[in-house]
């Protein structure tokens, strides 16, 4: 068998799925044994009709959900080998802060100030609302590109989205990643001249 992560999530282990090194695997009859460095287990000799492979939990990353079923039943055949997949999908947090961007640079600096209740979206379907002090997060996401933006009907009039949003943002498996968000007010200057 194997345990892989599973980059697509659909609880098959495909050829660009890397495997997991170094995770317990127990068998029903009580032995156990580590995955090799391409994810590989092995149990030989299983005595029938049946097996159940367990994946040990304490091995598994944190932030990982299982794609496939732990345990797993498998039925044992004289001379021939079953194959026991176990598939992890590592999620990814997005967080950062919202902001209106005082000193035009598009960074969140002390000059600036925090912006709550502004709706982010990540994808079409995801989001969440900034906090008081215009922190967002979004969490239980899979590694993949996701169109990141504020929600237009929640910036206050007299605001615009600031450079670079909305954005294609990439997510790498297992990673927490914080992506700052600059909204502007507009200004006016006027005079007499």
């Amino acid at each position: 068998g194997s345990v892989f992560q599973d980059l697509n999530g659909d609880g098959t282990a495909d050829a660009r799925e890397p495997g997991l090194t170094g995770v317990h695997i127990t068998l029903d009859d009580g032995r156990t044994t580590l995955t090799d460095a391409a994810g590989r287990f092995a149990f030989p000799r299983v005595r029938g009709p049946r097996a159940v492979v367990t994946l040990v939990l304490a091995d598994v990353p944190p932030g990982a959900l299982l794609s496939t079923a732990n345990p797993q039943a498998v039925a044992v055949r004289h001379r021939e080998t079953a194959q026991v997949p176990f598939g992890l999908v590592v999620e990814v947090e997005l967080s950062g802060v919202i902001f209106n961007d005082v000193d035009f640079d598009g960074r969140f600096s002390a000059a600036d100030v925090p912006m709550g209740q502004q709706r982010v979206m990540v994808g079409d379907h995801l989001g969440a609302f900034s906090d008081p002090v215009g922190r967002y997060r979004v969490s239980g996401l899979s590694a993949g590109t996701y169109a990141l933006r504020v929600e237009p009907a929640y910036v206050p009039p007299g605001f615009s989205l600031g450079p670079g949003i909305p954005r294609e943002v990439e997510l790498p498996e297992g990673r927490r990643v914080q992506v700052d968000m600059p909204l502007r007010a507009a200004r006016t200057v006027t005079g007499i001249v």
